[in-house]
């Protein structure tokens, strides 16, 4: 998938085996190089009905809120391989595993 800076990756063109996308969780280390430097960040996509709620990085303590799309995105952390999706309350829904390019 080919992005353009500041645009969202469209979670209808992405899918996990098993679930339909709209039903599934993905996070995604996303690498950008360019003349100015490299940077690395991390994208939760979650269904949009779980707005509100958040993720986590295992080994870190930070909250990425997902928005109202069930989007997240941040520096990608050192060393991360997985991400722990949380309801609003703090319910565990999933915990996924990072792609990598």
């Amino acid at each position: 998938m080919t992005m353009q800076p500041g645009e969202m990756p469209d979670m209808q063109a992405l899918s996990a085996a098993g679930l339909p996308v709209a039903q599934g969780f993905v996070a995604l280390r996303c690498d950008v190089r360019s003349g100015r430097g490299d940077a690395s960040s991390l994208i939760v996509l979650a269904p949009p009905e779980l707005g509100g709620s958040y993720a986590v990085v295992e080994g870190i303590a930070d909250r990425l809120m997902l928005s109202d799309a069930g989007v997240a995105m941040a520096p990608f952390p050192d060393a991360a391989q997985a991400v722990v999706i949380h309801a609003a309350d703090g319910t565990i829904l999933s915990e996924v595993p990072i792609s990598a390019p």
